[in-house]
Formats: structure tokens, C-alpha cells, sequence
């Protein structure tokens, strides 16, 4: 799967509502059902991050990640 870097850079410069916004659109695309509520503003830091630094994403941490947003998790 290749990664395109600049929708990862353009999401990560979304406000946290667009960016939680589009976060829920792509894991509804997946059948993937998130919180309405947006999480913290630590939790999407660590989501702006990981988007950030594209070479290091894996799907185990993207899906690690995707169930501590879904429960709430910090």
C-alpha cells in the first residue's frame, strides 16, 4: 500500500474538528464505527504525529490507535 504523504500533511493541518471529522469518514469508509465526540487534544496530537511521520506508520500501530480513539483511551 502506498502512502500519500501530502494527504497525510494536509490532514495533520486540519483544525481537530475537520481532522476528527475526516478521521470518522475514512474509518466509516472501512465500516469502522467512531465516536461522534472528538478526543482530546493529546490524544490527536498523537494522531497528528503519527501522520507526520509517515515512514514509521504500520497498520498494527494505525489499528492500535484507531481502538484507543474508539474507547476513549489516553
Amino acid at each position: 500500500m502506498k502512502i500519500d504523504k501530502s494527504k497525510l500533511e494536509a490532514m495533520s493541518a486540519l483544525s481537530d474538528e475537520e481532522l476528527w471529522n475526516q478521521i470518522r469518514q475514512i474509518a466509516g469508509e472501512k465500516g469502522i464505527r467512531m465516536p461522534e465526540k472528538s478526543p482530546g487534544k493529546d490524544e490527536l496530537s498523537k494522531v497528528r504525529a503519527a501522520l507526520s511521520d509517515a515512514d514509521k506508520l504500520s497498520l498494527p500501530g494505525a489499528m492500535r490507535m484507531i481502538n484507543n480513539l474508539k474507547r476513549g483511551d489516553k
